[in-house]
């Protein structure tokens, strides 16, 4: 069986039933999508945008090559639709909340990013790209960030990223290899974030679902 291009990693509380509608709907046009369970997170140290989180949707890079042109260009809003789709359950308001128990001081006492749920996909030679999904997002600005994403991830692996897009992935340094990226409503596209100019840092601590 060949390997999955698109993979849900996820924690309890949640189960393989929260993604139903994904696996279902790519299911359709003949792709897997591969549920992987893991143990709950525990203590973690480390910067904060780089922290695991307790669900990540990954995207091979393959999606965006031989397999989206099999699939066909309607499968890529297929795409778009099923992760908008995941807001309720891992965005909004009626979402668990991510809470860091650590040192008082070195962990933000208001966060900017979410730390229950983030999209990662692969780049070229190792190099991965992370969105940052904002804490508490209303449900627009979620869907604007993740069509903002999607584009992005197709235009660097067609060799269509605008000049000021190279030049702004080139100004951050990768750290880990991932290079994270967060949405910019003024500009409406996503741009490269550097975790270490951030105060938000992880310290050992005690990661739960609220």
């Amino acid at each position: 069986m060949a390997t999955p291009i698109l993979i849900v990693s996820f924690t309890p509380p949640f189960r393989s039933d929260d993604f139903g509608g994904l696996v279902a709907a790519h299911a359709e046009a003949g792709l897997e999508v591969a549920l992987e369970e893991r143990r709950p997170l525990g203590p973690m140290a480390g910067l904060e945008w780089l922290t695991l989180t307790s669900i990540i949707l990954f995207i091979g890079g393959s999606y965006f090559g031989g397999m989206l042109k099999k699939l066909g260009e309607d499968h890529y809003q297929v795409l778009k639709t099923q992760v908008k789709g995941l807001y309720g359950k891992l965005v909004g308001p009626k979402a668990p909340r991510v809470t860091m128990i650590g040192t008082p001081g070195k962990v933000a006492a208001q966060r900017r990013y979410s730390l229950l749920f983030s999209l990662l996909a692969e780049a070229a030679d190792g190099l991965r790209f992370k969105l940052l999904v904002p804490e508490a997002a209303s449900e627009q600005l979620y869907a604007e960030a993740v069509d903002a994403f999607v584009d992005f991830l197709d235009a660097f692996h067609h060799g269509k990223l605008s000049a000021q897009a190279i030049t702004d992935l080139q100004k951050v340094q990768v750290v880990g290899k991932t290079m994270l990226l967060a949405y910019d409503e003024a500009l409406k596209r996503v741009v490269p974030m550097d975790p270490r100019a951030s105060s938000e840092r992880a310290n050992p601590g005690q990661v739960t679902n609220e």
